[in-house]
């Protein structure tokens, strides 16, 4: 199938983290506005001790105006890649090392309005690193047996899609090693 031609893009602002740009877009002769922000990517963190419990930050997120729990996760910098930038923010928001690092995946966070790629990974960590937190984060760290982590799923506590998405991808690769 053929994409369709964008005739003309404006940007209409440009903020620290994403664009938000205004396309004139050509489809089998028909023309339509598209908005969107454009948005160079983040990681999240899937964070298993040596106990076996998975790391999770609660976190205040001023758009909904509530603490929420979530893996730990940050921005793309500038022409950063992605498993440099899962090592960074987790030592830098958890004060977890990564001792083993693989990717498991990613997806679009809403691809009807953003450009946003998430890459999820998992990775075996330890104490020992260092805090440095961005000003403004308020993050409390704690450390949660999995099927507890899923308890706060259930209890809405856990409302945010990349932690979800994390713990399911989690849990199915946990089942796979069960089951040989």
């Amino acid at each position: 199938m053929e994409l369709p031609k964008v005739r003309e893009s404006v940007e209409i602002y440009k903020g620290k983290v994403f664009r938000l740009v205004r396309d004139l877009v050509e489809y089998e002769g028909k023309i339509s506005k598209k908005e969107y922000v454009e948005h160079r990517g983040a990681v999240a963190v899937i964070a298993v001790n040596e106990e076996g419990k998975v790391i999770l930050e609660r976190q205040y997120r001023h758009p909904v105006k509530r603490w929420i729990w979530e893996i730990p996760a940050g921005t793309l910098e500038e022409g950063e890649d992605p498993e440099s930038c899962a090592k960074r923010e987790l030592e830098e928001e958890t004060g977890y090392l990564v001792k083993d690092l693989r990717k498991i995946g990613s997806f679009y966070l809403a691809p009807g309005y953003s450009s946003e790629v998430i890459h999820i990974y998992l990775a075996n960590v330890a104490r020992g690193g260092r805090i440095a937190r961005e000003p403004g984060e308020m993050i409390e760290v704690r450390e949660y047996e999995i099927e507890e982590a899923f308890n706060l799923i259930r209890s809405e506590e856990v409302k945010d899609a990349k932690t979800m998405i994390g713990l399911f991808l989690l849990k199915d690769l946990l089942k796979k090693k069960e089951d040989g």
